[in-house]
């Protein structure tokens, strides 16, 4: 569901401003993530999601932006993981909140993990008229975070699976 309501966001030349203009707030990362653990296990009994944190952590963000950017990386994972465990870990580093969504699936595609990673995100909704129909949550998560001053990377995990860390500031 969340791939066709992206789809069709960056396909239309939709405007994430909406969403990320405003003053930035002080927001409870673990309280947010927390519920969309909660939500995504409702919706799943079976899955296994570990969700581990430091308490507390908090970034400056709009929580809509978190609340987004939470829907679509728990939905990737759960797309991509097969039967594997999904975990999300939160931390503070710095003047940064980290979290980090790390699943058991086949991993995602280099070239999907370099644009994600290395693209600036104005860059990433240019081109949006002709976006193959995975990756599309993942660059809308980019955008998202870098309109709050964050930003977004993924990593291989071994032995397998990917690990996609979002950092917003504190």
């Amino acid at each position: 569901r969340a791939q066709v309501s992206t789809r069709h966001a960056l396909q239309s030349g939709t405007s994430v401003r909406p969403l990320v203009q405003g003053p930035r707030q002080p927001t409870d990362v673990v309280a947010t993530v927390r519920a969309a653990v909660i939500a995504f296990k409702a919706s799943d009994p079976d899955r296994e999601v570990l969700l581990r944190a430091e308490s507390p952590v908090t970034c400056r963000s709009r929580p809509a932006v978190l609340q987004l950017v939470m829907d679509h990386l728990l939905s990737n994972a759960v797309q991509h993981a097969g039967a594997g465990c999904i975990e999300v870990q939160l931390s503070s580093e710095g003047n940064r909140a980290r979290i980090a969504v790390h699943d058991e699936g086949p991993g995602i595609p280099d070239v999907w993990r370099r644009f994600i990673s290395e693209a600036p995100g104005d860059e990433i909704m240019r081109p949006a008229r002709n976006l193959p129909p995975s990756g599309l949550g993942l660059m809308l998560c980019k955008v998202s975070v870098e309109a709050v001053g964050g930003r977004i990377r993924i990593e291989p995990a071994e032995p397998r699976g990917s690990v996609v860390i979002v950092e917003l500031p504190a």
